[in-house]
């Protein structure tokens, strides 16, 4: 509330804020267990290039309480009397911004705490302070809006985005909004491709999860430019993984015959989205009940909004990987899905499967073999639920590719042997 007024009324002149708040936060005040808050820099540590973090200290009967505001600077950009980064940063004036709106709340939270005759400790400040602080640090701040979605969107997307979060954490520290610019950008999209060898489509996903909290951030009047603006996003190929009758047959074998019952639970759910074609959240909920004849009628999870039912066709095959008790196939054990895309690529590293293979890789692997020995494309929409023909498409491609590579090798073949002959 008072640093929306100190700021309106002081637009042309930013220095001022500060020192002004202060003046009237001494007048409001009085005598009271709290000293002013102030704005410091770290001189106990500085980095190789000379900067060091800026952070906010209240005292409060007589205990302090340090906040780092995420803000970088040399003791040459510092003016430690004004409490505001020189002109000569260029980064000064979203700074200055961010130590006007800092010291404005705190000594709103103060103030109102001395009005309204309420305790005030270090730790309740440090308490009321935290979500006004997230929303100066875009990590801390992206972390709560993460997790504020969970139980909003399904698992395996709740999961998805923290992962994105823990990598940007491990890749900065901390992050104001103002320092988040396209070259902050660039070098996470070189961070996941070199620290965890992510490819073009796993950078290009984590990124557009990025910018998802980058909209939003925008959306909520918090003021940046926008780093996407100007970014070069990775190429998202459409290479599709699937297994062949051998590698199949090599995970079947194993099922059948390992005394690793972990293993078998694990396999057990990774064949059903193969001879199926649905997806790991629904494979992870289907019982006996949604087995009607010979068809598996179910909501799938990932467009239940929509309100309609899809309905498979189920071999006797398919149906040895759902249980005969009526509980759902997939217990605690498999709570998150990640953690059965985890195992299957361990048991197929050590059968030999030198591809990639998760989850997906089960419904990939279905939909091609279906359109391989005869199946149609629009029925394997139906079945893969694509609200989109061209999402279904894809794996026409790959099965005329296939196609094609197996007749050509099979015609080589044959006029060898007719050169052979003559």
């Amino acid at each position: 509330m008072y640093v929306r007024f100190f700021y309106f009324n002081n637009k042309k002149n930013m220095q001022n804020i500060v020192p002004m708040a202060s003046q009237w936060f001494r007048k409001e005040t009085g005598k009271m267990n709290f000293l002013e808050p102030r704005i410091l820099r770290r001189k106990d540590f500085v980095r190789k290039d000379g900067q060091s973090i800026l952070y906010l200290q209240v005292v409060i009967s007589n205990r302090k309480k340090k906040i780092q505001l995420g803000i970088y600077v040399t003791e040459q950009e510092w003016d430690e009397t004004e409490m505001r980064v020189r002109a000569s940063h260029k980064h000064q004036h979203n700074y200055n911004m961010i130590i006007a709106a800092a010291v404005g709340k705190s000594m709103d939270i103060l103030v109102q705490a001395n009005i309204n005759n309420k305790p005030m400790t270090v730790d309740i400040f440090e308490k009321h302070f935290t979500n006004f602080e997230a929303r100066l640090d875009f990590i801390k701040w992206m972390q709560l809006k993460a997790e504020e979605r969970i139980g909003n969107v399904s698992d395996g997307t709740y999961i998805a985005h923290m992962a994105m979060v823990e990598k940007f954490k491990k890749f900065r520290d901390n992050l104001s909004f103002a320092e988040f610019d396209l070259q902050v950008l660039k070098e996470f999209d070189k961070y996941l491709k070199t620290a965890h060898k992510n490819n073009d489509n796993t950078r290009h996903k984590n990124l557009q999860y990025l910018s998802y909290y980058v909209n939003r951030a925008l959306e909520e009047d918090i003021r940046f430019e926008n780093p996407f603006k100007k970014f070069l996003w990775p190429n998202k190929t459409n290479r599709i993984v699937f297994l062949d009758k051998r590698e199949c047959k090599l995970l079947y074998d194993y099922y059948l015959t390992t005394d690793n019952l972990d293993d078998k639970k694990y396999l057990r759910i990774w064949f059903l989205m193969m001879s199926t074609g649905i997806r790991i959240s629904d494979a992870m909920i289907v019982t006996r009940e949604n087995v009607y004849g010979d068809m598996l009628v179910f909501t799938p999870k990932k467009t239940a909004r929509k309100g309609h039912t899809v309905s498979i066709p189920i071999t006797e095959f398919a149906k040895q990987f759902i249980d005969l008790d009526g509980k759902r196939l997939a217990g605690e054990i498999f709570k998150y899905s990640q953690m059965v895309c985890r195992k299957i690529k361990a048991i197929a590293t050590r059968l030999g499967i030198k591809k990639n293979v998760t989850n997906h890789v089960a419904r990939h692997t279905f939909a091609t073999q279906f359109l391989l020995n005869g199946g149609d494309v629009l029925t394997l929409q139906k079945i893969l639920d694509h609200s989109d023909i061209n999402d279904t498409m894809v794996y026409v491609h790959i099965t005329n590719e296939f196609k094609t590579q197996k007749m050509n090798s099979a015609f080589d073949l044959f006029f060898d042997g007719l050169k052979k002959n003559n």
